[in-house]
């Protein structure tokens, strides 16, 4: 049995694409950086493979290297495209639980903590759980029942949601005021404490994803305006005087809205859940963005109008003309009505076109 809601936000992101073919065209963004910064490198440097795996693709911390390096914050360095597997080890199933990593981690984790001082909760560091660990077994065996409980509840929305997410981290909490957390600058990776009960785990899975799959899309669509940073700070009204730029404001409204979904078929679990203020909260932050529509893309007005069945008055900011496909120097991806192109300039530069006529079910190489 389905919820009216989650369904419907189910189809807003099906406006973009299925899950299967959005993350197939996050990878492509990732591909062809990879391919393109290799190729400025020196050749005795040159280490990857020309057809990058999904394993290294999707792992957050080679994710959050490349965010690095197109960001101009780091050199390129072949060695910190490790595999996903390095994390989780062997996967069977959809869900992927970090078992060990935690010096690789360390850094996500650090992000993490920040965020958390940030809203007055937490200390240090959060500590990894890994594999073999006190109660790694059974936080793990909590993890999937949450997942599956939320498959129930909302199962259009979670099998949605679900493949965005790169793997699940659990952590110790041993100050009782941890939430579940996304990093930004680590994509596809969800932070969580040792959940003791399936809802907790559940609210979380669904909290994250929906942040998860807000990340794909923006890098996939013209969520946001050229003029983004341009936009003033929002003040959400719970937030004690922090003030959200626009990325994270939309962030928000798109997880409360998924949360509020979950909250109508869903008693809330023990402790600090949010699904009591989520439907309060999505409002206050939809209304806040429609009044700033100029300040994003086309694609983000159209994800407000799928859910909120309300556009922003102002129109879009029109998104950066792609460049010819004539030029040597050009990278592209084909999908089905849409073409990647990639550009390495004095910057590395991604465009997005909308084809007129598909160029096929499958990305295929361009010229």
């Amino acid at each position: 049995m389905g919820c009216a809601s989650a369904d419907l936000i189910a189809r807003a992101h099906g406006r973009f694409g299925s899950a299967g073919e959005v993350v197939a065209q996050r990878r492509a963004v990732y591909r062809l950086a990879v391919e393109l910064l290799d190729r400025e490198a020196d050749p005795a440097d040159r280490e990857v493979d020309a057809e990058i795996d999904t394993d290294r693709l999707d792992n957050p911390i080679s994710r959050g290297h490349l965010g690095e390096v197109l960001s101009g914050r780091a050199a390129f360095s072949p060695d910190e495209l490790r595999p996903l597997t390095e994390l989780t080890g062997p996967v069977a199933g959809p869900v992927r639980v970090v078992q060990r990593g935690e010096e690789a981690l360390a850094p996500a984790l650090a992000r993490v903590s920040t965020e958390l001082r940030r809203h007055r909760a937490g200390g240090g560091p959060p500590v990894l759980l890994t594999a073999g660990a006190a109660g790694f077994a059974q936080a793990r065996r909590v993890l999937l029942d949450g997942v599956e409980v939320a498959l129930k509840a909302v199962p259009e929305l979670a099998a949605d949601l679900l493949p965005h997410v790169a793997a699940f981290a659990m952590v110790r909490d041993d100050t009782g005021r941890l939430g579940s957390a996304s990093a930004r600058e680590f994509p596809g990776l969800v932070v969580l404490p040792a959940p003791s009960v399936a809802a907790e785990a559940a609210e979380a899975f669904l909290h994250e994803g929906a942040h998860q799959t807000f990340f794909d899309l923006a890098i996939t669509r013209a969520v946001f305006g050229a003029n983004q940073f341009d936009a003033p700070p929002m003040p959400p009204s719970w937030a004690g005087g922090a003030e959200w730029p626009l990325e994270q404001t939309f962030a928000a409204w798109h997880a409360y809205r998924c949360l509020t979904a979950f909250a109508e078929v869903s008693d809330s679990p023990p402790g600090a859940s949010l699904l009591p203020v989520a439907a309060e909260r999505a409002e206050e932050l939809g209304d806040w963005l429609r009044a700033h529509g100029e300040h994003l893309g086309p694609d983000g007005h159209r994800l407000l109008d799928a859910v909120d069945g309300r556009a922003p008055d102002a129109p879009p900011s029109a998104a950066p003309a792609a460049p010819s496909t004539s030029d040597p120097g050009m990278r592209t991806l084909r999908f089905a009505g849409r073409t990647l192109i990639a550009r390495h300039a004095d910057a590395l530069e991604f465009f997005w076109r909308e084809d007129l006529a598909p160029a096929g079910p499958r990305p295929a190489e361009g010229p």
